[in-house]
């Protein structure tokens, strides 16, 4: 079995392991929307990806590639050949299993780029936190969850301005509070 001698090791390997399934659950949510442009993406799957590639930062491709093996079934290996009997060594994926995994891994990508979330985790608040009260006109828990919302509104929108921005935080200042 896996033997993880660090907390450190472990946390990175649930971390992984939780940006995986996120991001599986992302893209799945994505293809179940016929989206086969970025445009008709809903905005709650682009959050989802966003913030799974936030958590896991530059090791987010290692996340994609992990959600490929999470989708799996059961007791299924990238090297398993169908019950069918393999002369090659058993250790080596089947070709098929690992065309489908490069396939999986650069739809990802593509989207994620395309997305502009390839780099979600650089992504910079439009508003600061001394500004935002007094946009909200507001102090206190109310404006650590407007930076949340901010933070899934700048995932979904990318290329959103400020006033944008302040525009939507407005309108759902009455459900933060």
């Amino acid at each position: 079995g896996l033997c993880l001698k660090k907390k450190k090791d472990a946390a990175l390997a649930a971390l992984l392991q939780r940006a995986a399934s996120d991001i599986l659950e992302a893209h799945s949510h994505a293809a179940s929307g016929g989206a086969d442009d970025v445009g008709g993406i809903p905005d709650e799957a682009k959050v989802k990806l966003g913030l799974a590639i936030r958590s896991a930062k530059d090791l987010w491709k290692v996340a994609a590639r992990l959600a490929h093996i999470l989708q799996l079934p059961f007791g299924k290996s990238l090297n398993d050949q169908g019950g069918a009997a393999c002369s090659a060594d058993p250790c080596s994926p089947g070709e098929e299993e690992l065309a489908k995994a490069a396939l999986f891994v650069s739809r990802v990508e593509e989207k994620a780029v395309a997305l502009k979330l390839d780099k979600a985790w650089q992504i910079k608040p439009l508003i600061n936190g001394k500004e935002l009260m007094s946009v909200l006109n507001a102090r206190g828990p109310i404006i650590g969850k407007a930076v949340g919302e901010m933070v899934n509104w700048q995932l979904a929108h990318p290329d959103g301005s400020v006033e944008e921005c302040k525009a939507f935080l407005l309108k759902i200042k009455p459900t933060l509070e």
